[in-house]
């Protein structure tokens, strides 16, 4: 799904508490789907979801632009299984 087809769901009425996103995608990158998603949480007072971006871009101006649009971690591709798992765990005992 594009960050766009994400926003449409949100506004739709689908809440989600997690989200996995790109952050290199069309029209719409994984930062600027991640600043809009948060926002919209907000405008609404909804729980904020856990948002992991997934990309190649690991370099760590690539990170640190995802954690100023608040995107709460950022895995590279291809993803380490047990890294993943371990957020995931993570963010399950606070659920």
């Amino acid at each position: 799904m594009s960050g766009e087809g994400a926003l449409r769901q949100i506004k739709n009425g689908k809440v989600y508490s997690l989200i996995i996103t790109d952050l290199s995608m069309p029209v719409l990158d994984g930062y600027q789907t991640a600043t809009k998603i948060r926002n919209f949480y907000t405008a609404h007072n909804l729980p904020q979801p856990l948002i992991i971006a997934c990309t190649g871009h690991t370099e760590h101006e690539y990170i640190e632009k995802a954690w100023r649009h608040k995107i709460n971690e950022v895995l590279a591709k291809p993803m380490n299984v047990q890294v993943a798992k371990e957020i995931l765990k993570d963010f399950i005992i606070t659920l």
